[in-house]
Formats: C-alpha cells, structure tokens, sequence
C-alpha cells in the first residue's frame, strides 16, 4: 500500500508555474477550471458553462475527463494544519487536451467564451495541470476512467503546496509510510494527481491538486479517529505550506 500512496513526495519536484509550457511536461494536459457564482448553484453553472465551451474543446480533441465536481463543504477537523485554507469555488472542470498545440488552439478559440464569463463568475481560476509523476511501480488512475462508487461516497479535493524538497520529502515519506495502508484500507480509491504547470486565468496558490475517492465521511472521520495516523499527522502538517481538505460530489447529471 505504501506505493499506492507515495505520489506527494514526487510532486515536490515537479515544475509549478513556468513562462511557457516546457518540453518534457508529460501529454496529455489538463486545463482545470474552479469557478463560482454567488447567485447561481453548481449544478446550473456547470451546465450553462459546459455548453459554452464544450464545441471548441471538441474541436481541438479535448473532452472533460469527468462529471463536474461540486464543491459541497468543508471538512473541517482537529487535524488541519495551520495553513489550511477553503477551497477556492464552488465547482471543478477537468477536460483534457492531447498536447501543447490542441492546449494553444483551444484557448485561443475560447477566450471569447472565458470573456464573456468573467462578468458572471465571482470565482474565475483556471490553470494548466499535467498527471505529477508517482515513483512507485502502480499510477495512479485519471478521475472518470473508473467507476464512482456513488452512493455515500465522495471527492476528496486536496489542495497543495509543499515546503522546501529537502525538508518535505523526508516528512512527507514519515507520514505516508503509516498513513497509506490506513487511508486505504478505509476503502480510499487514489487518483491522479495533477501537478500546476501554469496559470491561465485567476490565481490558484497551490502547486498540486490531489483527488481521491473516498467510500463516506464515516471512513474518513474513522481515518482521523485512528490513533496511528494522529501520531503521523503532525509530519504531514509540518511539510505543506497550503492545504485544502473539502468534500466533492460529482454532478454525474451533468
């Protein structure tokens, strides 16, 4: 289970924001889109805003990965480290793109769109992600390419930013070591993680998204009653410099 779970220490050293897209950075991308309405509820800004993009992302070989999250609250528990913040919209986008040129043409044909969305959104982030790179044999897979379990289940939305590598990575190894059998056999399902390769529109101040399926708040709070990974926690803490811990549903009507 440790190799299901060590991916954070690899995104230490994946690139955040650069100038322009470098040429190793992993195909294919993702452009990431939290976005927020303060008259309008996730499930109808989803829908309105899937039809105003969606024939320019299937034009440039796009698609959305899976259903738009929605962001429904905070999991607030006596764990969180001191930097803990909301998470920063109301609902999540993830569409995919093949490559740097399809990523290029797509926003160019899109900004009419973006435009003319600004006006209506109180939360405007987008960014340009790839998959971080997991050092243990087993990735991780892409949301939507497995079956959500639904029911009680939901998204966890980690997001993250870490602490010097040097510093990082051996607390970060402490935490997962203990940490990872424990959130997995709550029944956790691990998914890609995707690593911030540039900002597009907004600011979103983390360096990684980490996505998980967890089977309900009861295993997630059981997680956090378990007195072995209290005594980890505080490893986990002291490496992130930004965290985000919120419960997401997937609009699967969407």
């Amino acid at each position: 289970m440790l190799n299901n779970s060590v991916c954070a220490i690899a995104v230490l050293t994946f690139a955040t924001t650069v100038p322009a897209i470098a040429q190793d950075t992993p195909a294919p991308l993702y452009i990431v889109s939290i976005l927020g309405n303060d008259t309008q509820d996730a499930a109808t800004l989803a829908a309105d805003y899937k039809d105003d993009v969606f024939v320019d992302l299937i034009e440039h070989r796009g698609r959305f990965v899976t259903a738009p999250i929605a962001v429904t609250k905070e999991l607030d528990n006596d764990w969180l480290p001191d930097s803990a913040s909301a998470f920063p919209g109301d609902v999540v986008m993830i569409a995919e793109l093949p490559d740097q040129a399809a990523v290029q043409g797509y926003l160019a044909d899109v900004a009419d769109a973006y435009d003319a969305w600004s006006a209506r959104l109180s939360t405007e982030i987008r960014f340009l992600a790839a998959v971080a790179p997991n050092p243990g044999p087993q990735q991780f897979p892409m949301i939507g390419s497995v079956d959500s379990r639904g029911g009680d289940a939901f998204i966890l939305l980690n997001a993250v930013s870490f602490d010097a590598p040097e510093r990082s990575q051996p607390l970060i190894g402490q935490y997962f070591e203990v940490a990872g059998p424990i959130v997995g056999g709550a029944g956790t399902q691990f998914l890609a993680t995707l690593g911030q390769v540039q900002p597009i529109t907004g600011v979103f101040p983390h360096q990684v998204l980490f996505l998980s399926e967890w089977a309900s708040e009861a295993a997630f709070e059981a997680v956090h009653d378990t007195v072995e990974w209290q005594a980890v926690a505080p490893f986990r803490n002291d490496a992130v410099t930004s965290f985000t811990e919120a419960r997401g549903d997937l609009l699967t009507s969407q």
